[in-house]
């Protein structure tokens, strides 16, 4: 019984074993574009699925890159820090050992 129900859902119309001659495919063209479009609406929330992924995907790589940025500000301004520091270390060095 599942298999002829398989069968009619693919579209098959069949065949009258007892004539040789097929029934009448109105059936099977209900049955095409029933199963076409449900093809369609399979395809169409796949793709939506898709979307909403790469979407995450992308917020995430941007939001990564944010990171990444401020990360590299504060090391930079932690350097420039040390640098301006070492700067004024040397000129107040160098001036106590002129007037000695």
């Amino acid at each position: 019984m599942d298999a002829r129900k398989h069968l009619i859902d693919e579209g098959w119309a069949g065949g009258d074993s007892r004539s040789g001659t097929a029934k009448p495919g109105i059936r099977r063209e209900d049955s095409s574009k029933g199963a076409t479009s449900a093809m369609v609406e399979k395809e169409r929330q796949r793709l939506e699925v898709l979307k909403r992924r790469q979407e995450r995907e992308l917020q995430q790589m941007v939001q990564h890159e944010n990171t990444r940025k401020e990360l590299l500000e504060k090391q930079q301004k932690k350097v420039e820090e040390l640098e301006a520091r070492t700067a004024v270390r040397r000129h107040t060095h160098t001036h106590t050992h002129t007037h000695r």
